[in-house]
């Protein structure tokens, strides 16, 4: 039997590899994030990330996205979009 040679993907002993990626993620929820973004993102081929994504937050990418969007504001960021706003109603008036 010919020998066969096992390859191993690197992975980060902890999610910190992961926090540039999904800080990304939440900051560009209102865009169409597709793999090409992540994988250019993250460095990552599209399969590495999903292992990374399954073993440390136990989802893959795309339904961490689609959770993410389904996450409603919170008061701190209505109260920030609603200062936004204001702020543009401001400016608007001068």
């Amino acid at each position: 039997m010919p020998h066969r040679l096992q390859r191993k993907a690197i992975v980060p002993s902890d999610n910190n590899s992961l926090t540039p990626v999904c800080e990304w993620i939440n900051n560009n929820l209102n865009k169409n994030i597709g793999w090409k973004e992540l994988t250019e993102i993250s460095g990552y081929s599209t399969i590495i990330l999903t292992k990374l994504f399954i073993l440390h937050l136990h989802t893959t990418p795309m339904q961490y996205i689609r959770q993410q969007k389904s996450v409603p504001k919170t008061a701190a960021s209505l109260t920030q979009d609603k200062s936004d706003r204001s702020e543009l109603f401001k400016s608007l008036k001068k």
